[in-house]
């Protein structure tokens, strides 16, 4: 007998099998605490969470005005200007203006010796020597009588009555730059009949009688300053450092050498100096020359030492201007001022002077223009031929 099968049917159960079910108590005071904590999280959050969002939203506005500088508007510039200080464009500091480039030295017109009695008739001068196309100007500060046409500052001679100048050296010298010329001197050394009674010193007697005269007083016998002693070239050099101290960058010697003396000199009047002796005659005009020297190149200035050029040629150079030529060591180291007689002579003549002078003589020179008679085109044509050999003009 076959068994009987039962069939079993299954009610399904509504619940799940991995979850317990809760019941409705449970889930209420679930809901409670969960809306509790969300309130929590809210006033805890927003309390905590706005300081620091503030604090990185400040941060990231201090980067960005870092990196763009802060411009005030307009109004705001109005508003705050009584707050900042006044800006002002700095003050460029005041320097004088430069003096004016003096042209090169080419040619030195020679004022006539009454030119540096005043202002005006200096200035009137100067004018007529610009007109010649002259760069510089000589003015005879100290003429061949020894007379100071300037106000001297040496020592007694200051207030003796052989100072006929109203201007001063430096006055002098002013002058002359404003105008644009370079300013030179002349000034007459031992051929001095007047200022050995204050300074330096005269040739005196050798018995020591008196004092010794080129002539007798009769005839017009004058002093004559002593190269031989140190008293003159000290008073000379004296002259020659006031005269570059007040500004003048060339001081001309003229006249120094000495006088001619007479057969009863050698043996009676003046036996107790060296008179007769060449060389000893040569050392003590150089002696004068060098004092002038050195006391100019103290002040920056240099000496012209100027003769005549027949005297220079000659054979007999004594009681000449060109006497100190006999040292020919020395005067190759000396700047000449060579007179040239230009009466009658012509631009090959000149040009036939400048090359004899420059075979015999190796040093530095210049000339000056004597003379009368001759036209202008004739001076001028003689001018030429000098400037074109390089040599520096002198006219008058």
């Amino acid at each position: 007998m076959k068994n009987k099968q039962t069939r079993i049917k299954y009610k399904p159960r509504k619940y799940n099998l991995y979850k317990k079910k809760r019941s409705k108590g449970k889930e209420a005071l679930a809901a409670i605490i969960t809306i509790a904590a969300a309130i929590v999280l809210c006033v805890v959050g927003y309390g905590i969470g706005k300081p620091v969002v503030d604090y990185f939203q400040r941060k990231d506005n201090t980067s960005s005005d870092s990196s763009e500088p802060w411009s005030p508007t307009s109004e705001a510039t109005s508003d705050s200007s009584s707050d900042i200080p006044e800006q002002t464009e700095p003050v460029p500091e005041q320097t004088a203006p430069p003096e004016p480039q003096k042209p090169e030295v080419k040619s030195v017109y020679i004022l006539p010796e009454s030119a540096a009695l005043n202002s005006d008739s200096l200035n009137s001068a100067i004018a007529a020597a610009k007109n010649s196309g002259a760069q510089s100007v000589a003015v005879t500060l100290k003429d061949k009588t020894g007379h100071f046409l300037y106000k001297t500052e040496i020592g007694v001679v200051a207030e003796a009555d052989i100072v006929s100048g109203a201007l001063t050296a430096k006055q002098i010298c002013d002058i002359i730059n404003k105008s644009g010329m370079t300013p030179a001197a002349r000034i007459s050394t031992t051929k001095d009949h007047v200022s050995g009674v204050y300074a330096g010193e005269n040739f005196r007697l050798s018995d020591g009688t008196g004092t010794w005269l080129d002539a007798a007083p009769a005839n017009g016998g004058k002093r004559w300053l002593n190269p031989f002693s140190e008293k003159t070239a000290a008073y000379l050099g004296s002259v020659a450092e006031e005269i570059s101290a007040a500004g003048f960058e060339t001081i001309v010697l003229c006249d120094t050498m000495l006088p001619e003396f007479h057969p009863s000199d050698y043996s009676v009047y003046l036996y107790a100096l060296p008179i007769s002796n060449s060389a000893a005659r040569c050392e003590a005009l150089w002696s004068v020359i060098s004092a002038c020297k050195n006391s100019a190149e103290k002040n920056g200035a240099k000496v012209i030492l100027e003769m005549s050029a027949d005297g220079l040629n000659a054979s007999d150079r004594l009681s000449t201007d060109a006497e100190p030529a006999n040292d020919p060591q020395k005067l190759a180291d000396t700047v000449l001022l060579l007179d040239f007689n230009g009466s009658g002579k012509s631009f090959a003549d000149a040009k036939a002077f400048a090359g004899q002078t420059k075979a015999q003589f190796s040093g530095e020179f210049a000339v000056r223009i004597k003379g009368s008679g001759f036209s202008a085109g004739t001076l001028d044509e003689i001018k030429r031929a000098f400037l074109s050999e390089g040599i520096v003009v002198f006219t008058e």
